[in-house]
Order: C-alpha cells, then structure tokens, then sequence
C-alpha cells in the first residue's frame, strides 16, 4: 500500500504532529473552560452523578448483604458435607 520511503517519512510527520495536536487541544479547553454554558453543562453532569452514586450505593449494599447470605449458606452446605 504504502511505498517504504513514504512509510518512512510519515512516521516523524504523525510524531510531530502529536505535541501540536496536545497544544491546539489545551488552548480549546482553556478557552472553553470558563464560559457559562460549560459551567452549566458540568453543574448537571455533577448531579447526575450525585444520584448514580446513590443509586449504585443501595444497590452494593445490597449485593453484600446477597453475597454473605451465599457464603453462609455455602458454608452450612460444606459442613453437611463434610459430616458424611
């Protein structure tokens, strides 16, 4: 597909343009970072995860109290068991 000279000379052309890409991104996020709409954007984003972080925190408590009921019984199965 590629000739191996050309190869060759689009490895150091993609490094380059690693770092460029890096600063033209930064100098977006900075200018973007302070206006309104993005502090709005974010406040929401916070409290969506406010309540996911609720949510999933019911639900591990859950699953732990499911997981130590499995172990006990598992336990109580394994002495059965092991009294034959």
């Amino acid at each position: 597909m590629f000739n191996p000279g050309t190869l060759a000379m689009l490895i150091p052309i993609f490094a380059l343009s690693i770092p460029i890409v890096a600063i033209l991104a930064d100098a977006y996020k900075k200018s973007h970072r302070n206006s309104p709409e993005t502090a709005k954007k974010i406040e929401a984003l916070e409290k969506r995860i406010h309540v996911l972080e609720n949510m999933m925190e019911g639900k591990l408590t859950d699953l732990r109290s499911d997981v130590t009921q499995l172990e006990e019984k598992q336990q109580f199965i394994q002495r059965l068991l092991d009294d034959k």
